[in-house]
């Protein structure tokens, strides 16, 4: 990390350790709250050398914090929330965008932050003593954790989650058999997967204004194919009324609204995902849920506390953006080899290729064999981003962005102009496919069908087991064994090779 970046970020550690209670310079103390933070200046997490005195010295500064502020927490619970709120506040820029520095670290804090009752998690009377409940209640939720990363951890902070870590969705509270298993999925690459979902999304709309405009011009119907960045996702027809007709879509609404997260893709955003899994999983209300009204989600108590826990204000929007942009800021898998990175520039970018040549052999087998099966026909290896900011819309309308190819964790994007833009190696079409009866769930989730799933990104794949949306593969080649439906024939075609070549099948990634 360059040496102002590094004062920058522990410049921002200082001022919340002064919040918690440390010292810190009297300066720090008295900067108006309305002025911008240094902590406002480039900032970049995670940058430095792994082994440098540097980074050594990083990671004794952060942990000393992270041990007081838990010592802290354990005098005064709810503290760490009221104090993360707090310094949010006083470090929001003129704009009322917060400064990213200090989002960062306190939506790490946040994620980390074993959540208690003080800080509202629960249901008032109906969890008294005991907030954790396994199985959740419809979509209020359970919650069955206390903090993010119990269940996110595989692979590093914010990875995937074991099988014991299953959720269990829209049951009756009680009983496992009633409700949906959720296997939790890595959270690396998040902010990217959001960036080509807005660009995919305005790309088929795009398409479909186009159309609108053609058939009132020229009063005859029209017929447009929605593609977009390599992803064929059917026909609209449009009538010369402007009616349109779309039941020959795949895989997405007729809204055309590319949605990239939850295993049924019924999520369009990280804000949106971030916010229902505070209330679902930790049974923490944020402003902005609370502000939605939604009875079936929240509860049934007062507007002010829905849950009914006498816990106002569980946690902030700024919290709630700390936190999104926390995620955003996770590298990104990457596919290796990276074909148009010299050694030196895949080094410094942190992608290693295979260095044994037969490890190289194996994975070119694996990767040829990929495409051959079929499986890239969903797992769509690549797409090109053309730009590289991710943006997250706060209640109040305020617009926090971030640069991918700058601000967050290595890896990170980088540009290939003869592409022109950003290759993102994902393994996904982030769109949905019938998977068959026997991988179908027993509810819809927000109006998708039971058989119907979002293809999963297959970067980082290697860190990301157990497989499929309920963890019931504990290997690559039992969970390409239980596709179905629409993913029937390369499961076929995968189990009609022989043993070597199928051995080499889970080495595209």
């Amino acid at each position: 990390m360059k040496t102002t970046q590094k004062q920058t970020a522990l410049a921002a550690l200082v001022m919340l350790a002064a919040a918690a209670g440390c010292d810190a310079p009297k300066a720090a103390e008295q900067a108006p709250s309305t002025a911008p933070q240094a902590s406002c200046e480039p900032f970049v997490p995670h940058d430095a050398e792994p082994l440098s005195l540097e980074a050594a010295r990083e990671a004794h500064f952060w942990n000393g914090l992270h041990t007081r502020w838990r010592f802290d927490e354990h005098k005064s619970p709810g503290h760490l929330v009221k104090e993360t709120a707090a310094v949010l506040e006083r470090t929001r820029q003129n704009d009322g965008a917060l400064c990213y520095g200090d989002a960062y670290i306190a939506g790490r804090l946040i994620f980390e932050h074993t959540f208690s009752p003080a800080d509202g998690q629960g249901n008032g009377a109906a969890t008294e003593g005991n907030p954790i409940k396994r199985v959740h209640d419809g979509q209020f939720g359970a919650p069955e954790a206390r903090r993010c990363r119990s269940c996110h951890w595989r692979g590093g902070v914010a990875g995937a989650g074991a099988v014991v870590d299953n959720a269990y969705l829209l049951g009756d509270g009680d009983s496992i058999e009633s409700s949906d298993a959720h296997n939790p999925p890595s959270l690396h690459g998040v902010g990217v997967l959001q960036a080509l979902a807005v660009e995919m999304t305005a790309e088929l709309q795009g398409l479909k204004t186009k159309a609108l405009a053609k058939a009132g011009q020229t009063g005859k119907p029209q017929r447009v194919r929605l593609e977009s960045k390599g992803v064929d996702f059917g026909v609209l027809a449009i009538k010369p009324d402007g009616a349109v007709d779309a039941a020959d879509l795949k895989g997405i609404d007729a809204d055309l609204v590319v949605r990239p997260f939850g295993w049924k893709g019924n999520h369009t955003n990280l804000r949106n995902i971030v916010q229902d899994s505070f209330q679902i999983h930790l049974g923490i209300q944020p402003q902005g849920l609370v502000k939605g009204g939604d009875r079936a989600l929240l509860g049934d108590g007062p507007g002010d506390d829905p849950d009914k826990d006498g816990v106002k204000d569980e946690l902030t929007d700024a919290q709630v953006t700390a936190t999104v942009l926390f995620l955003a800021a996770q590298g990104m898998p990457v596919m290796r080899p990276h074909e148009r990175l010299n050694e030196a520039e895949a080094s410094a970018e942190g992608l290693m290729p295979p260095t044994s040549a037969v490890f190289l052999d194996e994975w070119m087998k694996g990767r040829r064999l990929f495409d051959k099966v079929g499986c890239a026909g969903c797992h769509t290896p690549s797409m090109i981003l053309k730009e590289s900011t991710f943006t997250t819309t706060d209640a109040k309308g305020t617009v926090h962005t971030l640069d991918l190819s700058t601000s967050m964790e290595r890896p990170r994007l980088v540009m290939d102009k003869e592409a022109g833009g950003y290759p993102v190696y994902l393994f996904s079409d982030l769109k949905r496919h019938d998977m068959g009866p026997a991988l179908g769930s027993r509810h819809s989730h927000d109006g998708v069908a039971p058989n119907m799933f979002q293809t999963p990104p297959l970067w980082g794949l290697a860190d990301s087991g157990p497989w499929m949306h309920d963890g019931r593969a504990p290997s690559i080649d039992l969970a390409i064994r239980a596709h179905g439906g629409e993913g029937e024939a390369s499961k076929r075609a995968y189990a009609a090779w022989t043993a070597p070549e199928a051995m080499a099948s889970p080495s595209p990634l």
